[in-house]
């Protein structure tokens, strides 16, 4: 369910991934532990890292943090994957798929309201950049990332 949503809202999704995060500390241990997801997801941490500091040195505080929070998902999806060591192929195609069909759904609603705010206005830009992203919530440049992953 965390894969579907990503691409719909970053709201949901965030809280989502902190519940799913909490909750893979306590199941599916492996037996590796702390020490292995640390080891899995270190490159991530210190981009975040980073992150933090630049948002000690940023004048806009609600921008900052809403980047933030948009990468947090860097985070939990190393986290939630380390706690479990024998996902098969047939498990990780599911993933992928969950994430394809999260991103038809936001590309639905996405046109959808375009073509509402169209019909209502009949000004074209609706179906452009900021105009066509902004009823889920996304900057048009970062859910374009998202349609180039399963490419």
């Amino acid at each position: 369910f965390f894969v579907f949503t990503l691409p719909l809202s970053q709201y949901i999704n965030t809280r989502l991934l902190v519940v799913i995060c909490i909750f893979s500390l306590f199941v599916g241990d492996n037996g590796q532990g702390m020490r292995h997801m640390l080891r899995n997801s270190w490159d991530v941490l210190l981009y975040l890292l980073i992150l933090i500091i630049g948002l000690l040195y940023s004048e806009d505080l609600n921008s900052g943090l809403r980047v933030i929070e948009s990468n947090l998902s860097l985070l939990g999806v190393p986290i939630i994957f380390s706690r479990f060591n024998n996902l098969k192929e047939k498990n990780i195609l599911a993933i992928g798929y969950s994430f394809i069909v999260g991103l038809v759904v936001a590309c639905i609603i996405c046109l959808t309201n375009a073509w509402i705010l169209y019909k209502d206005t009949g000004d074209a830009h609706s179906f452009f950049f900021y105009h066509l992203t902004d009823v889920i919530g996304f900057q048009p440049t970062y859910f374009a990332y998202y349609l180039i992953v399963p490419l």
